[in-house]
């Protein structure tokens, strides 16, 4: 396991704003990334905790496979579906929780699931 990881936090609001300080000041953390929709609040933030990288659109995060563990903090929160939907079929692990999202990925309408090698499912529905 690494002793350092690379961190993603996608809405910077007041939660948002608040996790992206705590990593950026964890000994933990080698690389913060964050989003933010709102140009002036994604400077605020990107001022405060010195990001890798800084974006308005969370999508870019997603494709930089650097990233180890991807922080939803939007709002309103019926967006954290969607974008966590995004983030697993991207290949990231989602929240403080560290799960390996490898194996087959299957999707409907109403959620996905992930299932790995070790045959763990990973259920989100909307």
């Amino acid at each position: 396991m690494p002793s350092t990881i690379n961190v993603a936090v996608i809405g910077t609001g007041w939660c948002g704003g608040i996790r992206a300080q705590t990593c950026a000041k964890n000994p933990f953390v080698q690389d913060l990334h964050i989003a933010e929709i709102k140009p002036e609040r994604l400077q605020e933030v990107a001022d405060l905790t010195k990001p890798a990288s800084a974006t308005t659109d969370y999508r870019i995060l997603l494709n930089n496979h650097s990233i180890d563990a991807v922080f939803i903090s939007t709002t309103p929160e019926p967006t954290h579906y969607p974008i966590a939907k995004e983030s697993l079929l991207a290949g990231a692990v989602i929240g403080n929780r560290f799960y390996a999202v490898s194996g087959d990925v299957q999707s409907s309408g109403t959620g996905v699931a992930v299932s790995t090698p070790a045959a763990t499912a990973f259920e989100f529905t909307q």
